[in-house]
């Protein structure tokens, strides 16, 4: 027998908008670096660009980083 999910569990479930605009520019932010590392690949070797991408790159990271630590304080995973 499948239990149905409560009105209550439904609304957790659904991202938030502000969630998937930080989502959004998480994504934006990696094919930005993806879309650099090609084309200092196939265009250009200069330590530049790899420094950039490598900025970039943290960048992200950190942003991801923080996005899931505050998700797991939300969802009570974790103490503040």
């Amino acid at each position: 027998m499948v239990k149905k999910k409560s009105e209550k569990s439904k609304k957790q479930d659904k991202p938030k908008k502000e969630d998937q605009n930080k989502m959004e520019d998480i994504i934006k932010e990696k094919i930005s670096a993806d879309h650099l590392l090609y084309v200092s690949l196939k265009y250009t070797k200069t330590c530049d660009v790899i420094i950039n991408l490598i900025i970039r790159w943290r960048t992200m990271i950190d942003r991801v980083i923080d996005e899931i630590l505050k998700h797991a304080k939300k969802k009570k995973k974790i103490s503040s």
